[in-house]
């Protein structure tokens, strides 16, 4: 694949975003254990085999990797990290949007497939700086409507009212 010929790049704060992202997969989280009738939930965030493999949870042999968009109620699009998408092994992507309460999902098969095929006109490079050092990350700003209508994906909303109700019971 070549490299976009137009690349922007933007520089955010690690700690503040990488916090944020941990609240929306501790959200994640319990919607999916809560939800899982089978009682084969697994949280393997911690398992460095899964991690290397792109993979938070697992609900009875199905895989899961969950991305917390912090941008996308801004922009109208998720970011599809190219290089996380081609190495993951999870089976579906969850993308949490904490400021609208939204929670998308999709087959990580075909936003791979959907994220190749615009890379060439449409790739962005993120930029971000932690202890010292320069992160980048390739990927492809996508609208969330293409992705929902195209990809078959599916939206939830109110996620942290339907986790709250279950904290209730």
């Amino acid at each position: 694949m070549s490299e976009p010929s137009s690349v922007s790049s933007n520089v955010y704060g690690w700690d503040e975003k990488l916090a944020e992202g941990k609240q929306g997969e501790e959200l994640v989280a319990k919607w999916l254990e809560y939800g899982d009738e089978s009682g084969t939930f697994l949280d393997l965030r911690d398992d460095r085999y899964y991690q290397q493999r792109d993979i938070d949870f697992a609900i009875g042999g199905v895989f899961f990797e969950v991305k917390t968009d912090l941008k996308a109620h801004e922009t109208g699009n998720l970011f599809l990290e190219l290089d996380a998408l081609e190495k993951s092994r999870a089976d579906l992507w969850l993308f949490y949007l904490p400021q609208r309460d939204w929670l998308f999902r999709f087959l990580r098969e075909d936003l791979l497939a959907y994220a190749l095929a615009k890379a060439d006109s449409a790739a962005r490079t993120v930029t971000t700086e932690h202890q010292g050092r320069r992160w980048s990350v390739r990927g492809v700003p996508v609208p969330m409507s293409e992705l929902l209508l195209k990809l078959q994906g599916q939206l939830h909303t109110k996620l942290s009212v339907e986790v709250a109700a279950y904290d209730d019971d």
